[in-house]
């Protein structure tokens, strides 16, 4: 898509402010808003409505072309003067899902152009310990989806890297090798973060995510010294104790489950944070099937996994901003974005300032359910195994620009697999959802030219409410798990989508308290 946008946020008051990040890849670009009643271009029906609406950010801009930086990882912020300055050894259990990729990195505190510092890849099935230029290999091939203790050390007095693996469980082929080599000595890179599953580079001035790892890692601890060859990491055994001589940091993916921060229980304060949201709460290398949820064994769900394409957040800066008139209807929006010969409709909602309804009906627009579908490419999987695709569309596939844009960044709903086979079951809202527009049909795998689905479907829904000259308010599901039954309470009738799927406890919890207090749910 040569121009492309998200919202942020969905929903938004009047009088509130909101901000549309843009990328176009083209020097200029035009915005214009418009509110939208009607998004399916079938000529057997009303076709496209969307009535201009007077807006300060009308006109012309310029045009920034804007990356998608996919990949998951943990940082830790190190600072200056960090100990990681000579010695060291890395200690964790990996699982990998896509082993024979190249370069994928399990530790780094490297210098953004890859020229000094340390790291720890997976390259080609072999592990490889990187220090400033000069590698050490492991011969022995990993394979795919099993468990591995690695230790990799080196010692700065006699320049020796080491490098030890042994397979977690005992079969016939069980890898346990070790290799040991001559590197160069640690130069210090000082103020960079230690990074797993991944490290930044910068490119052409711009910093990228490089070395994406695709699999589980469990378990990681730092130590400022070369440990002896028997202190090595392998099953059955616990390596250290916390409090051990030389530790740097003991990082346990299973304290705050359901957050972003890693904690370090070193008592060294090296706490980290993952990035773009890696799948937090999954069986670690010490998983026995006693329990099948975390929170009853967290100390089994002990792992992380990474993967090459997760997205949390765009992090594209504001291209434009916005403040909602105090005064405009409650209903939905959007920016048209076009350039000469590409455009997209960066949509939103207005809802009326909280507390102060301004109709009796409200539309409950079902933004989780969107986001669960947005940017999903399930024809490409279904032609990949050849299952039957015969309509023209799949024939045609991949026919829009929204298609060619998902395919070509690696998006995924909730309903695709990532890069390595394994589900997808996070969804964010900052990102551009490419096929939750005006005009865009779903593909489908039979014959047809596909079909409106999810926003598109619920804009027949706002124009027929349009159309009979009912006043509506509009709110989303974001709203009401947010504020629950305060949000529903003023409405004499609430009505949801076309395809309400996706519902969090605090929705059901306030639609529930709603329909108890005498509300009137319409079900679509």
């Amino acid at each position: 898509m040569k121009v492309v946008g998200y919202a942020d946020p969905l929903s938004i008051e009047q009088g509130g402010t909101i901000s549309f990040m843009v990328s176009a890849a083209t020097p200029r670009y035009t915005a214009a808003l418009v509110r939208l009643l009607h998004g399916d271009t079938n000529p057997m029906g009303p076709g496209l409505k969307a009535t201009p609406i007077s807006s300060d950010i009308d006109g012309e801009h310029p045009g920034r072309l804007q990356r998608l930086n996919t990949g998951s990882f943990l940082r830790v912020p190190t600072g200056t003067g960090f100990p990681l300055a000579d010695s060291f050894t890395v200690q964790l259990w990996i699982r990998p899902t896509t082993p024979d990729r190249a370069a994928q990195t399990l530790f780094a505190r490297r210098s953004t152009d890859g020229q000094t510092g340390v790291a720890l890849r997976l390259d080609d099935s072999r592990l490889v310990l990187t220090v400033g230029t000069s590698r050490l290999v492991l011969d022995e091939p990993l394979r795919d989806r099993t468990w591995y203790a690695v230790t990799a050390s080196f010692d700065a007095a006699c320049r020796e890297g080491r490098i030890h693996v042994e397979q977690a469980d005992a079969s016939a082929h069980a890898v346990r090798a070790t290799t040991v080599g001559r590197l160069d000595r640690v130069v210090a890179v000082e103020g960079a973060d230690i990074t797993l599953g991944a490290e930044p580079r910068l490119v052409d001035g711009e910093q990228v995510i490089a070395g994406r790892y695709n699999g589980k890692i469990d378990g990681p601890r730092l130590f400022g010294r070369a440990l002896a060859p028997e202190r090595r990491l392998r099953p059955g055994h616990e390596p250290s104790a916390p409090d051990d001589a030389g530790l740097i940091a003991h990082w346990d993916f299973s304290i705050g489950i359901p957050t972003s921060t890693v904690t370090d229980r070193s008592g060294h304060g090296h706490h980290g944070v993952v990035v773009n949201k890696p799948t937090r709460g999954v069986t670690g290398w010490n998983w026995d099937g006693s329990e099948t949820a975390w929170p009853h064994a967290t100390e089994q769900y002990g792992a992380v996994h990474f993967h090459d394409d997760d997205l949390d957040d765009a992090g594209w800066p504001p291209s434009l901003t916005w403040r909602v008139p105090d005064d405009l209807p409650s209903g939905v929006y959007a920016v048209h974005l076009a350039t000469e010969d590409a455009e997209d409709y960066v949509w939103f909602a207005v809802r009326p300032k909280r507390g102060r309804p301004t109709a009796r009906i409200a539309f409950l627009m079902p933004t989780f359910s969107y986001l669960a579908y947005a940017d999903q490419h399930l024809l490409e999987g279904a032609l990949m195994r050849g299952i039957g695709a015969t309509g023209s569309a799949a024939a045609a596939y991949p026919s829009t620009p929204q298609d060619t844009y998902i395919l070509a960044n690696r998006l995924n709903s909730t309903y695709d697999t990532h890069t390595d086979g394994s589900g997808v079951c996070y969804a964010s809202r900052r990102r551009p959802l490419v096929n939750q527009r005006p005009k865009f049909h779903s593909p489908t795998l039979n014959e047809g030219e596909g079909t409106p689905h999810q926003f598109n479907a619920d804009l027949c829904l706002v124009d027929w409410l349009h159309e009979q000259g009912y006043e509506v308010d509009v709110v989303t599901d974001e709203d009401l798990h947010l504020e629950g039954r305060s949000l529903l309470a003023p409405y004499r009738v609430v009505l949801t989508g076309s395809h309400h799927e996706y519902w969090s406890q605090k929705m059901i919890d306030g639609a529930q308290a709603y329909l108890r207090d005498g509300g009137r749910l319409m079900y679509l």
